[in-house]
């Protein structure tokens, strides 16, 4: 029974966090596909852009695409651990998040900034890996 239900808190916190980074808003014309797993083509559906509407002025866009760059070269590597790629990672989605003009948005980029980061923690090792192995081969 215990198992049952560690299995199903585990895929609801996976199920959210996907349904937050896929549902992200960005802004129109924006975007680009850097920022996401290559595997299955599920770049496709990880906004490279953070946009949040800010009031009567329109969007107020966080790019994200070369944090998603960095992040990726960095597994490629492998000079350092997947740790701290993903720490670097947080830490530059943080930087990028500081910029914005509002409380709120700076708010709201700072919660897609840690549902991507728990969603490299949770996951990359996959890709980690694979660039791993790739190297080798």
């Amino acid at each position: 029974m215990s198992n049952r239900k560690s299995v199903f808190i585990g895929g609801g916190i996976a199920g959210l966090l996907v349904a937050l980074v896929c549902l992200t808003p960005f802004s129109p014309g924006l975007g680009g596909r850097a920022c996401g797993p290559e595997a299955f083509d599920l770049h496709r559906f990880v906004k490279d852009d953070i946009g949040v509407l800010h009031g009567h002025h329109g969007w107020e866009v966080f790019g994200l695409r070369e944090v998603c760059r960095q992040h990726d070269n960095c597994y490629a590597r492998a000079s350092l651990t997947r740790r701290d790629c993903d720490d670097a990672f947080m830490q530059q989605m943080t930087d990028v998040c500081s910029s914005g003009q509002g409380r709120s948005s700076r708010a709201y980029c700072n919660l897609i900034a840690q549902t991507f980061y728990g969603s490299v923690r949770a996951f990359g090792w996959m890709a980690y890996d694979w660039d791993d192995a790739r190297r080798r081969s």
